[in-house]
């Protein structure tokens, strides 16, 4: 997509979205291009904005895609030119099929390296199309331990519109657990939308409760379905205020990086909860069975116990 820029007659300006190298920021900027980003890592929602050029990075999941599209584009002008670009791998060969609806002269303009960059034009009347975040939040109640539960999604949210089986497991997991003490302090380590700390505080009312997630559209959804707790963004226990200690630490942590296997965040959720938990506190966390969670938390605590587990996952407890 760089390369694309620094050889395409545009001018005027960009709005670029999931660009997290900056690589493209920067070729815009040679180009002589202006030049707004749109990060999740920052913002749940893009600049409000005129662009007369959009660039975005293939998100993950077709809901994700079209929502990102409906954002992007409605803060394109007419006729605006439309770059959406990504790996083969992430499925980008078929993103041209929801483009279709909305741009014209769509074209391949460039695939290589085992990536492709797809090309268009904002088709004059294109849309409508809906614009604010408030526009794509879903309703939704869902069968979990402990009872239905309520709650706001959005799409590219990690298992939105359902209960993946990992948080299930660990839901099921907790409503085993001795009752929370009136009080008690939680933190939902990559919290998502909040459905373990909403689990959490149908047990107890009264809880202080903190989220930490990277994904502000997260953070985002997390704040309409838990209004009073703490939620924090940003990559980890850098992103949760120093001195804060907690009676519990739950998490299904990401694992995945790519399509690949990454434990890094698995390392340092471990490794950082041994000092952030109360004296009597409780870390619990879901991973796949194959992952090596047991002999991490052995590093770290004297005490780790199975307390749930099917054909695919486990749920870990550590004190």
């Amino acid at each position: 997509m760089a390369e694309c820029l620094t050889r395409e007659p545009l001018s005027g300006s960009l709005l670029c979205a999931f660009d997290e190298t900056g690589r493209v920021e920067e070729a815009a900027a040679k180009a002589g291009l202006s030049c707004w980003t749109w990060s999740r890592y920052q913002a749940p929602w893009p600049p409000d904005v005129r662009a007369d050029n959009v660039a975005l990075r293939l998100p993950k999941g077709r809901e994700a895609l079209v929502m990102s599209l409906h954002a992007l584009l409605a803060r394109a002008v007419p006729g605006a030119r439309v770059f959406v670009f990504g790996a083969n791998d992430e499925g980008i060969r078929s993103a041209d099929k929801p483009l279709g609806a909305w741009l014209e002269d769509l074209h391949s303009l460039e695939a290589k390296r085992h990536s492709r960059v797809w090309s268009g034009r904002l088709a004059e009347g294109a849309g409508p199309f809906r614009g604010e975040l408030k526009d794509w939040e879903e309703p939704l109640e869902l069968e979990a331990p402990g009872g239905p539960m309520r709650l706001v999604s959005l799409p590219g949210l990690f298992a939105h519109g359902r209960l993946d089986p990992g948080t299930r497991l660990l839901l099921e997991a907790l409503e085993e657990l001795p009752r929370p003490k009136a009080g008690a302090r939680m933190l939902d380590f990559g919290c998502g939308a909040g459905a373990i700390s909403l689990a959490f505080a149908r047990r107890c009312a009264d809880a202080e409760i903190h989220g930490v997630d990277r994904d502000a559209l997260a953070i985002h959804a997390a704040h309409r379905n838990l209004p009073d707790a703490s939620l924090h963004l940003g990559d980890g226990w850098s992103a949760v205020p120093d001195g804060l200690r907690f009676d519990l630490i739950a998490s299904n942590p990401p694992l995945h990086s790519g399509k690949d296997h990454d434990l890094r965040g698995l390392v340092r959720l471990v490794e950082g909860s041994r000092r952030r938990l109360t004296r009597r506190g409780r870390l619990t966390l879901v991973t796949q069975r194959p992952l090596p969670a047991g002999s991490l938390l052995a590093e770290q605590f004297s005490r780790v116990d199975i307390a749930r587990e099917s054909r695919s996952f486990r749920v870990w407890t550590a004190r």
